[in-house]
């Protein structure tokens, strides 16, 4: 019996980039390579930069948005049998219709302060809806996994898969990295600065990267994202603002720029599903100081510095090691590629047809 692949992309509603939007459009675009002749693609009007990735796709139109999104049952009758994946945590009750969801981390049940009760409460109600109402489950890390199955350990009867995600393929070692950040970064060009990417919410644990500026004056520190500092932030690094350097909305070029020239990338983070920085980094060429925690080993292997996210000093010596030790950090450089190739959006994508297979396997076994 034919099936029918049905992907729902209300997360390109949802967002106009983030990395849940680039894992789904990197699967997307590759899976109309596959299965064209049965692959079904819901989505509706949207900024998201992605969408590009996939626009030969025949889409059909569907209401969506961020109301829309609050909705966790697609509402619009589709053809069956059907295996139903939807982007973020959206399910069919169609007869014949299988669910597949991806489950990226466990972040609003562990740090439920970091987001407002409306977001936070929404949030967990459709991943527990999704969860249970799932055939087959996609988690990102074996961590996720574990997570998983700690908070609904009724998923366990599941079809459940460890599905790694990857790193653009424009992080990579450049031929002048020193010539491109004078050019594209002159205030910095000639410091020696740590690197720390993304967002600064509580559990990202940030003021670790204040405090090993602080314990290093020769360095000095380059944050990318995560909006404007708040005031807490700025008292933090009153004494150190010389020497701190911010930067929003960069493009992967000139992020890379920046991943090739630092001393390192510091990621002290308490709590990730997956943890793409430090994947970014690694592939650049650029070492990695990072907390052991949660899915960071998984990622980083053997290739980077793994400190308690709970010990700042532990960071401070992690960095100071490369500082003071060329070798230690052409070793950890080194070893940084050959980790890094073990991730790729192909094997991803590749992973995930597989997964459709087995779960088609297992519901014509369940029916036969």
């Amino acid at each position: 019996m034919k099936k029918n692949i049905i992907h729902d992309n209300i997360i390109f509603s949802m967002q106009t980039s983030g990395g849940i939007s680039y894992y789904w459009a990197e699967i997307q675009k590759r899976l109309i390579r596959e299965i064209e002749n049965s692959l079904l693609i819901y989505e509706g009007h949207n900024n998201n930069i992605f969408v590009g990735y996939a626009h030969e796709i025949k889409k059909l139109n569907l209401f969506t948005g961020r109301l829309f999104a609050h909705i966790p049952f697609f509402l619009r009758k589709i053809p069956s049998p059907s295996l139903f994946h939807s982007s973020y945590y959206r399910i069919s009750l169609q007869k014949d219709v299988y669910n597949i969801t991806t489950v990226h981390d466990f972040i609003h049940e562990y740090y439920p302060y970091a987001f407002p009760f409306y977001e936070r409460e929404i949030e967990k109600w459709h991943k527990r809806t999704a969860i249970l109402q799932s055939y087959g489950i996609i988690c990102v890390s074996e961590n996720t996994k574990r997570d998983l199955l700690r908070f609904y350990p009724k998923a366990s009867d599941k079809e459940i898969e460890v599905i790694y995600h990857a790193a653009h393929e424009g992080y990579k070692p450049l031929h002048k990295p020193k010539e491109d950040l004078s050019q594209s970064f002159p205030e910095i060009s000639n410091k020696t600065y740590i690197l720390y990417v993304g967002s600064r919410a509580p559990y990202k644990n940030f003021p670790v990267a204040l405090s090993i500026t602080k314990n290093l004056p020769s360095l000095s520190l380059v944050v990318v994202g995560g909006g404007d500092f708040s005031a807490e932030e700025k008292r933090l690094l009153q004494d150190i603002q010389d020497r701190v350097y911010h930067y929003q909305g960069l493009s992967i070029e000139k992020l890379n720029m920046l991943y090739n020239n630092a001393l390192c990338l510091v990621y002290p983070s308490f709590y990730e599903g997956f943890g793409i920085p430090p994947l970014e980094a690694m592939q650049a060429g650029c070492p990695v100081v990072v907390s052991y925690s949660s899915s960071l080993p998984e990622v980083v292997g053997e290739a980077g510095i793994l400190c308690n996210p709970e010990n700042e000093g532990e960071f401070v010596e992690g960095v100071r090691a490369l500082l003071n030790n060329p070798g230690i950090r052409l070793s950890m450089k080194e070893k940084g590629f050959a980790q890094a190739q073990k991730f790729s959006w192909e094997k991803t994508f590749q992973k995930t047809l597989a997964f459709y297979e087995r779960v088609w396997r297992k519901i014509q076994n369940d029916h036969a």
